[in-house]
């Protein structure tokens, strides 16, 4: 397991100003306020990630004292910021910061508040926040350029109701035009970007995907489904029966007749509740119309729809007549989000004792729902590519 830390380093100063309007000299702060306006300025302790892109979000706060309340604050960057903050005004406001696999940056922050009488006092703020790379990865790894192309797609569906067409994003290696051989196949859920709201965490994930590959030294070609805005419906029941068939019949004939993919040892990858769809797709990717053999669930979310969940489980055991050769489900987890749930599905389908299929539990990482994404493709990947038959 790779823990990152993101340590903050709190500097605070108080600065006791009076720098007040009017007047020759100003006027001094009212004789009830116990004394000049004085401010500190600290930062809350940054909590643990890991692999980049992760997002880091600590809090700056702002501690006037004296003076004549009510106070008004401004947070301004001293020098080149990384971070954002959620507001500029406000007493307390939190700092966001994407990190990158290697990354190692500070931020000062200074702010300034005034008072009713129109006094003034300021102090800054520094947080160091790092990012060590990531064992077997290079450093700065998420702004290594793709050797390979992502090029934009687009599928139009009949199957689900009111959506017209899903945007895809499809990453090809880099050989690929030098090349004539068929290539296995990642289909990756909340596979392109939310351009609309760039915090969202979906849209970073096939390039990593397509990074990870790459740093492996693996050929195969991902397919991003979709963006955010669906997931609610798409990847939860009954959506995700609708779903699941316009992945089947609508989007696999579509990537296999436009691209060099191969049909044999398809993978369904998804996070969240991405991660809980590909749970589902594998309940229902049988009997007699199996589209996948690799399913990589990456902290699912099965805590939502447990019930559900549990009667396609019993389903599952009878149509699969208790024998599922050359099925493998990769099963990922993070302490901060869904391992409990994850560990509950996976032992609920060990004691469904079915034959034949390969169910590997990953240990779970002691990280953030959205900060373990990287960690376990890169696991999942290792163990799909030691099969005998690779992908």
């Amino acid at each position: 397991m790779i823990r990152h830390g993101i340590a903050a380093v709190i500097a605070g100063m108080s600065l006791l100003l009076n720098a007040c309007g009017g007047g020759g000299g100003g006027t001094p702060p009212p004789s009830n306020s116990g004394g000049p306006l004085a401010v500190t300025a600290s930062a809350s302790a940054a909590s643990t990630t890991t692999l980049g892109p992760a997002y880091v979000i600590d809090t700056l706060t702002a501690q006037a004292a004296n003076g004549t309340p009510p106070y008004t604050y401004s947070w301004i960057a001293q020098g080149s910021a990384h971070g954002t903050l959620s507001s500029a005004t406000a007493a307390a406001p939190s700092l966001a910061a994407t990190l990158n696999w290697g990354d190692a940056f500070n931020d000062t922050w200074q702010v300034t508040v005034t008072d009713a009488a129109s006094h003034t006092a300021s102090a800054t703020v520094s947080v160091d926040i790092t990012a060590p790379a990531a064992d077997g990865m290079p450093a700065g790894f998420t702004a290594t350029p793709i050797r390979g192309s992502i090029v934009t797609d687009s599928v139009t569906s009949a199957v689900v109701p009111g959506t017209g067409s899903y945007p895809l994003a499809v990453y090809l290696p880099a050989d690929y035009a030098a090349t004539s051989d068929s290539l296995p196949v990642i289909y990756a859920t909340d596979g392109v970007a939310d351009l609309s709201d760039p915090t969202q965490y979906n849209g970073w994930q096939v390039p990593d995907m397509a990074r990870i590959l790459e740093a492996k030294g693996k050929r195969a070609i991902v397919v991003g489904i979709g963006g955010f805005e669906r997931r609610n419906t798409d990847y939860l029941l009954p959506g995700a029966t609708i779903f699941y068939r316009f992945v089947t019949t609508e989007l696999i004939p579509y990537i296999e007749k436009k691209y060099r993919a191969s049909p044999n040892g398809r993978t369904l990858s998804g996070h969240s509740y991405g991660g809980l769809f590909t749970g589902l797709a594998m309940m229902m990717d049988r009997p007699g119309n199996r589209y996948f053999s690799n399913f990589i669930s990456l902290d699912g979310s099965y805590f939502n729809q447990a019930d559900l969940t549990a009667g396609m489980e019993q389903t599952l055991r009878s149509g699969s007549g208790g024998s599922l050769p050359n099925t493998v489900l990769v099963l990922t987890s993070s302490s901060a989000g869904n391992d409990a749930y994850v560990d509950t599905f996976y032992q609920q389908l060990q004691a469904l004792d079915i034959q034949g299929w390969q169910i590997t539990r990953v240990p779970n990482y002691n990280t953030g729902h959205l900060q373990m994404f990287d960690e376990g493709f890169a696991a999942s990947v290792d163990i799909l590519f030691d099969l005998p038959a690779g992908l």
